[in-house]
């Protein structure tokens, strides 16, 4: 039973990661984005 727990923790962790990982680099970027389009337009 413990194992069982644990592995479908594991698997939803996993989905967890893949469906959080492009959203975080994409905010990122956008981040990133937004950061250089401001001193960019101090200037």
């Amino acid at each position: 039973m413990f194992f069982a727990k644990s592995g479908v923790s594991t698997e939803l962790a996993i989905y967890a990661l893949l469906y959080i990982a492009p959203v975080a680099l994409a905010q990122v970027k956008f981040t990133l984005h937004v950061d250089h389009w401001q001193q960019s337009s101090m200037f």
